[in-house]
């Protein structure tokens, strides 16, 4: 038994998503929720700025800041989240 969990250890290490899997994200601000406004107003700025207005912080969420929750979910500090799906908002 010692050797399987000692072969398994490093490899869940290296890929925390064997345990978390996905992260939900609010509305982030990027070309595809343009897009996606695109397809249902011709004033996507003014519906941008409604979205971000009905937001609780008052705004759309940066990719960066998903990037920046993401690698603290893969590092040692998140080690204790598991079988879980973070929502990540602004």
């Amino acid at each position: 038994m010692r050797s399987v969990a000692g072969s398994r250890r490093p490899w869940l290490g290296r890929n925390r998503s064997a345990t978390t899997q996905n992260a939900a994200t609010g509305a982030i601000d990027t070309p595809l929720l343009d897009r996606f406004f695109e397809g249902m107003t011709d004033d996507v700025q003014a519906l941008s700025d409604a979205y971000a207005e009905n937001h609780p912080v008052g705004r759309l969420g940066q990719s960066s800041e998903v990037g920046e929750a993401v690698a603290w979910l893969l590092s040692d500090k998140a080690c204790h989240v598991r079988r879980s799906i973070p929502l990540i908002s602004s």
